[in-house]
């Protein structure tokens, strides 16, 4: 069995997370854990705004577990739907503590959401600035170097892909006129050094 559960304030009907469990005294706890550390989440920022004695965490369903993902999914459709300023960053359906999902399953249900969260259909499609969840949000280095290997050599998406002929007359005439140095520095020297230019915006004329 597992649940799906949800964050609020104390005395308020505006559910603000939806997630989904096998344990909920141990996802609590990890919750708590991470407001505690600093973790740069969306809910845990806000919570540590409102204090944790300010916050509860209820649960709103109780499932078998290989329902919980789909679940997940459509409680966050719903509420956001109803208005709930959710501060979760997908559309649900990730997958609980403890548990691992088949490779069968994870492509069913790649299938199944598949076009789902695009568009007006992502619960933050239109946010931008301060409204996004993910906003003033910073990568760690690991995370920039594991998404880094993922695109490398045959996992990039444009792998073994050639441009047209049309393509490259197209790009060879947007950048027509255009200056294209091969680095900062051999640009610094030739439209700065070269011609006697100080500019504030560059680093190699602030450091002579």
């Amino acid at each position: 069995m597992g649940y799906i559960y949800a964050f609020k304030l104390v005395n308020s009907e505006e559910f603000r997370y939806l997630g989904m469990t096998v344990d909920l005294h141990k996802r609590y706890i990890r919750h708590k854990s991470s407001v505690t550390t600093g973790e740069n989440l969306p809910l845990y920022r806000w919570i540590r705004a409102k204090g944790f004695e300010n916050v509860e965490m209820v649960v709103l369903e109780e499932a078998e577990y290989s329902e919980l993902p789909n679940l997940e999914m459509s409680w966050i459709k719903q509420l956001t739907e109803e208005g709930h300023r959710l501060l979760n960053l997908t559309s649900g359906g990730e997958g609980a503590l403890g548990y691992r999902h088949s490779e069968e399953q994870k492509a069913k249900w790649s299938q199944e959401r598949k076009g789902s969260i695009t568009g007006d259909k992502n619960p933050n499609y239109g946010k931008f600035g301060p409204e996004h969840p993910a906003y003033g949000r910073k990568l760690s280095e690991e995370t920039k170097k594991r998404l880094s290997e993922q695109k490398r050599g045959e996992k990039n998406p444009n792998y073994g892909r050639k441009l047209s002929e049309e393509t490259r007359k197209k790009m060879s005439e947007v950048r027509k006129g255009r200056p294209m140095p091969s680095s900062s520095r051999s640009a610094h020297t030739r439209w700065h050094t070269n011609k006697n230019v100080i500019s504030n915006k560059c680093k190699y004329c602030q450091e002579q």
